[in-house]
C-alpha cells in the first residue's frame, strides 16, 4: 500500500513539475511576443500589403528600363517581413543578390528559415549597426560591396529612439529638429547606393511639411527625383497617415530631369476601390 501510494505521490509530482514546465514556457513565448510587439511600436513598424509592394517594385524597373541601368543588388534596410524584396524578386527577375536588414530577430529568423535563393537577412540595425566604430555608410558598404538600388517602407515613428551625438559620429545629418525614423533611412539610402542606382521608399507625407524642408532641398540638389506618388490615408491598416512613394536616381539634377508627380484624392479612391477591393487598385497604378 505504502509503494502504491509513493508511486501515486511520484506521478502527481512529475505531472506538476511539467505543468510549471509548460507554463514557463509558455509565459518566456508570451513575454517574447509582447518585446517584439513593443519593439515594433517604438520603431514605428508597419508592414507593407502585397499589392503596395508591387506598386513600388515596378516603379524601380521602370526607371531602371527607361535609364538602361543594370539592377544587380537590391537591399531593403527596414524588411520586416519581406514583402518589399518578394515584389522585386518577382518584378526585377534578373537582379543577382537581394539583401534585407532588420532589428526584429524572430523575422529575421523566420525569413532565414526559407533559404530563399540569392537572399541574406541580416538581423541588425541598420541605421547604428552593433560594435561598429566607423560610419554607418562605410560599414554597409564593405559588407555589401555592391548596391544598385534601396527599396523601403521604412519605421515612421517620431520618438526619437537614436541619440543625436552617436548618429553624427555615424555620418548623419539630416536629423536636425523634429523628425521621423524615416529621414535617417532616407539619407542612408543616399549614402550607400551606388551612383546613377535608385532608391525608393514609402513613407507618409509629412515629406512636404514644414519641418522637413532641408530632407526636401536635399534630395532636389543631390538626386534625381523621378516618382513624387500621393496615395493618401488608409493604405495601411489602422494607420490613418497619409502615404507617399518617392523614388529618385543618385545623380545630380540636370535641366531635362523629369519627376512624375500624381496624387489619388479621396473621390479617385473610393472608385478604385469600389471596382477593386482590398488595395488591388494599387495595381492598375503602375500603367503610370
Amino acid at each position: 500500500m505504502n509503494g502504491l501510494k509513493a508511486e501515486k505521490v511520484l506521478l502527481y509530482r512529475l505531472i506538476r513539475v511539467n505543468i510549471i514546465s509548460e507554463i514557463v514556457n509558455l509565459t518566456k513565448v508570451v513575454v517574447w511576443r509582447l518585446e517584439g510587439m513593443i519593439q515594433q511600436k517604438k520603431y514605428g513598424v508597419v508592414y507593407t500589403p502585397n499589392r503596395l509592394a508591387d506598386f513600388v517594385a515596378s516603379l524601380i524597373k521602370n526607371e531602371a528600363k527607361q535609364d538602361k541601368y543594370y539592377i544587380q543588388t537590391i537591399l531593403d534596410p527596414a524588411c520586416g517581413e519581406g514583402a518589399l524584396l518578394k515584389a522585386v524578386k518577382n518584378i526585377i527577375e534578373d537582379c543577382e543578390n537581394f539583401y534585407g536588414i532588420d532589428v526584429d530577430t524572430e523575422v529575421i529568423d523566420n525569413l532565414s528559415k526559407k533559404n530563399e535563393p540569392k537572399t541574406t537577412f541580416i538581423c541588425n540595425d541598420a541605421i547604428l549597426p552593433k560594435n561598429v566604430k566607423v560610419k554607418t555608410s562605410t560599414y554597409w558598404r564593405r559588407k555589401l560591396s555592391v548596391i544598385s538600388a534601396v527599396i523601403a517602407n521604412p519605421p515612421w515613428s517620431s520618438e526619437k529612439i537614436y541619440d543625436d551625438q552617436r548618429l553624427e559620429m555615424a555620418g548623419f545629418s539630416l536629423n536636425a529638429g523634429q523628425y521621423d525614423s524615416y529621414v535617417l533611412f532616407l539619407e542612408l539610402a543616399y549614402q550607400i547606393v551606388d551612383e546613377g542606382g535608385y532608391f525608393a521608399f514609402i513613407i507618409p507625407d509629412s515629406l512636404f511639411d514644414s519641418q522637413n524642408e532641408y530632407l526636401r532641398r536635399f534630395l532636389a540638389e543631390k538626386t534625381q527625383i523621378r516618382v513624387i506618388a500621393r496615395l493618401g490615408e488608409k493604405i495601411f491598416d489602422e494607420v490613418n497617415r497619409a502615404t507617399t512613394v518617392i523614388v529618385c536616381r543618385k545623380a545630380i539634377p540636370t535641366d531635362e530631369s523629369v519627376t512624375m508627380c500624381f496624387r489619388l484624392n479621396t473621390e479617385n479612391r473610393k472608385q478604385r476601390e469600389h471596382h477593386n477591393p482590398n488595395n488591388a487598385w494599387l495595381h492598375s497604378l503602375r500603367s503610370f
